[in-house]
């Protein structure tokens, strides 16, 4: 599936614009990033592995990273 088609079925599912449904999602990502849970730095670590140009990936690049390790496990 295409992240146009993924973008598509989240704003459609929430009844948003794609814009929309992008920005609250980088919204969320935002706020993860920033303000991970004290759980001895795991989230932290685990954040650290998602590919990213900046210091916070975008939707898209959070989405592929998701989808891969998804396919990784599905393989094993």
């Amino acid at each position: 599936m295409k992240m146009r088609e993924i973008l598509k079925k989240v704003a459609e599912n929430n009844k948003v614009s794609e814009d929309e449904a992008l920005d609250e999602m980088q919204k969320a990502i935002d706020y993860a990033w920033a303000n991970p849970p004290k759980d001895d730095g795991l989230t932290i670590m685990r954040q650290q592995q998602v590919p990213c140009e900046g210091k916070i990936p975008t939707p898209e690049e959070l989405i592929c990273f998701i989808i891969e390790e998804i396919n990784t496990r599905l393989k094993e």
